[in-house]
This record gives C-alpha cells, structure tokens and sequence, in this order.
C-alpha cells in the first residue's frame, strides 16, 4: 500500500508541476505531457541514490541499479524526443503524423518510468 500511495504522490505531484507553469498551447501542451515519464525516471534515479546512500551494509547491485537508472532515463528521453517529433502545430492545432506509433511510444515511456521506480524498490529494497 505504501508503494502504491507513494505512486501516486509522484503522479500527482508530476501533474500538479505541468499546471504551475504558464498555459501552453499546441504542440508544447502535449509535449509537456509526454513529458511525465520523464519526470517520472527522474524520481526514479532519485529513489535509487537516496536508497543507496542510506544502506547500512553495501550492496553489490548498488553501482548496477545506478546504471541501470541512468540507461533508463536516457532511454526515456530518447522516446519522448521522438515522440515530440511525431507532432507539428498546423493552422492552430496538434497534427499528429502517426497515432498509432505515439500511443505505443507512451507506453513504452510510462513503462520506462514504472521500471525505473520499480528498479531501486525491488533490488535494493527501497521503502518509499
């Protein structure tokens, strides 16, 4: 439960920081959705070092979880810079190039994000 509640803090939290900016338009509206995971990832490699720097005896997978965090952001980016690319501002609206391929392309990146926070929790046994 506590996980789960911990989960959604972060998403709230992520969707709290999109509306405390200006109001965008167009295509920097949606990119800054698509931008969640992202943010996601981050908190990710955030939990990761917080976790290793509080480990009473050190872990063998500690410097593996960080690299794998990194790979994942960086992955996360790659995904949401692609995905971005996939829409263009025409006549005052989002022209989406390829639905299909943005929809899967989310997903992707909102399993990169779940991967990330699941990573620190499940191998070095964060308690979020």
């Amino acid at each position: 439960m506590a996980v789960f509640l911990s989960l959604l803090g972060i998403f709230l939290f992520l969707i709290t920081k999109k509306f405390m900016f200006q109001a965008d338009r167009g295509k920097a509206l949606y990119a800054g959705f698509l931008e969640v995971p992202v943010d996601a990832n981050l908190v990710g490699f955030m939990l990761g070092i917080a976790t290793i720097s509080q480990l009473q005896n050190p872990n063998e997978h500690a410097s593996a979880t960080i690299v794998g965090s990194i790979i994942l952001m960086n992955l996360s980016i790659i995904v949401w810079k692609y995905s971005c690319s996939l829409m263009s501002d025409r006549d005052s609206e989002v022209y989406i190039a390829n639905p299909k391929r943005l929809f899967w392309l989310t997903l992707l990146n909102i399993a990169l994000a779940l991967g990330a926070i699941a990573l620190p929790i499940f191998v070095l046994g964060a308690k979020p």
